[in-house]
C-alpha cells in the first residue's frame, strides 16, 4: 500500500484504490483534463464493484440486460 493510500485507510476510508494517471492524461498547463478524469473515475467505479460489491452483480447485469446509470442533480 502506498503511503497517500494507507493515510487514507488511517483515516476511516473503507475502500481505497490507486489510480495510474499517464502524460497524455495532463494538458500543457499540467491540468488533469476532463475525459481523463471520467476514465478514472469508471476506473475506480469498476474496482469498487469487483472489489465490494462482487462479481455477480455485474452477472446479474449481463443476466438481465440490465444498464445501471447515475447522475448529478
Amino acid at each position: 500500500m502506498t503511503p497517500g493510500a494507507a493515510a487514507l485507510a488511517a483515516d476511516g476510508y473503507r475502500f481505497v484504490v490507486p489510480v495510474e494517471s499517464e502524460n497524455g492524461d495532463f494538458d500543457a498547463q499540467g491540468h488533469l483534463n476532463n475525459a481523463s478524469t471520467v476514465r478514472l473515475f469508471n476506473d475506480v467505479r469498476i474496482a469498487y464493484v469487483r472489489g465490494e460489491v462482487g462479481e455477480e452483480w455485474a452477472e446479474i447485469l449481463r443476466a438481465d440486460r440490465l444498464v445501471v446509470a447515475a447522475r448529478e442533480t
